[in-house]
């Protein structure tokens, strides 16, 4: 699969809630789809929010009543 350029998908400072640290695509500093290193504090226009990191976000706010 040939990955998308930062400059194609819009590669800029993310939001409060979409940013690529969010996104089923990020991977730890890397996406599955844009090319180069990734800052999960920076989003593009392929967000897409993955289930998984909604999993822990709330897994990490109910923690904080426990």
């Amino acid at each position: 699969m040939t990955k998308y350029t930062k400059s194609e998908v819009g590669y800029s400072y993310g939001k409060p809630h979409a940013h690529c640290g969010l996104c089923e695509h990020y991977r730890a500093g890397s996406c599955e789809i844009v090319q180069g290193d990734i800052r999960p504090d920076y989003w593009c226009e392929k967000f897409k929010k993955g289930l998984r990191q909604t999993i822990e976000a709330a897994v990490s706010r109910a923690s904080h009543y426990s």
